[in-house]
């Protein structure tokens, strides 16, 4: 047993530290270690786009991806930010070309409708895929 400031690590002789096998240790049917740094590296990369960095973003177009549009009231109950925050997160998709604007007429009078581009439709996918991954 080693401690140090109060952390305790524990480590036999299985070459186990608290009973998680060392790299050289999994089979081949266990997760690959280096797939899985692949992937968040990969990551990484993909949110070091500015016009990503939010998490407001990011949720506003895994709801359009979902549900293909959306109200602007529709989206500001399902992403739970303020007003101007979601206005302003939309402003900036929509000048990255991921997201655009549509007047609709309905029974309650014309709407305005967000949906996604095929632009933003990759990048939902690149996110979705680069997690399933990990």
């Amino acid at each position: 047993m080693l401690s140090i400031t109060g952390v305790v690590i524990y480590i036999n002789n299985s070459n186990t530290i608290n009973g998680l096998p060392e790299k050289s240790q999994l089979s081949d049917s266990a997760i690959d270690i280096d797939t899985i740094n692949e992937s968040i590296s990969e990551l990484a990369d993909a949110l070091r786009d500015s016009l990503l960095k939010s998490s407001m973003r990011l949720l506003i177009l895994m709801a359009l991806a979902t549900n293909k549009r959306l109200t602007f009231t529709q989206l500001l109950n399902l992403t739970g930010g303020g007003k101007g925050s979601l206005n302003n997160n939309l402003s900036k998709l929509e000048e990255g070309k991921l997201i655009k604007f549509q007047n609709a007429f309905t029974l309650k009078g014309p709407r305005l409708f967000v949906t996604i581009t095929e632009d933003g439709l990759k990048i939902y996918r690149t996110y979705i895929n680069l997690i399933k991954n990990l």
